[in-house]
């Protein structure tokens, strides 16, 4: 596996991940709302253990496309995961992602389900 996406929350973070050359993105999971930098140590063991090699991190914009207090918080901290471990990163713009998660099948959480469409947009790009 190479490819971990984030859908980066306050109170859940889910995750998904894929192989580039499969291009299939599958539920991973989802972090509970331990402290930051619990969440930091465990996408960091994640990203080792996988052997990831790309981070996609959902950001969120403002309905006029700007960005707000929780993009900024959302890039610091994958900057701060960046600064940790060599790792690339690419930022997804997540607008309505949990909405459209909303509406899938299936019985994985709506975060997971997030992170496969952050992936998804990620992949088809």
């Amino acid at each position: 596996m190479d490819i971990l996406a984030i859908d980066y929350g306050e109170k859940k973070t889910g995750l998904a991940i894929a192989k580039k050359d499969m291009g299939v993105a599958m539920p991973f999971g989802k972090l509970k709302a331990d402290s930051k930098e619990i969440r930091k140590k465990k996408i960091k063991e994640i990203i080792k253990k996988e052997k990831i090699k790309t981070l996609v991190v959902g950001l969120p914009f403002s309905l006029d496309r700007s960005e707000n207090r929780n993009t900024k918080k959302i890039r610091k901290f994958a900057k701060e995961i960046q600064q940790e471990i060599d790792i690339e990163i690419e930022f997804i713009d997540e607008t309505f992602t949990s909405k459209e998660a909303d509406s899938m099948g299936g019985n994985v959480s709506q975060d997971e389900k997030a992170a496969m469409l952050i992936l998804n947009a990620y992949l088809e790009k």
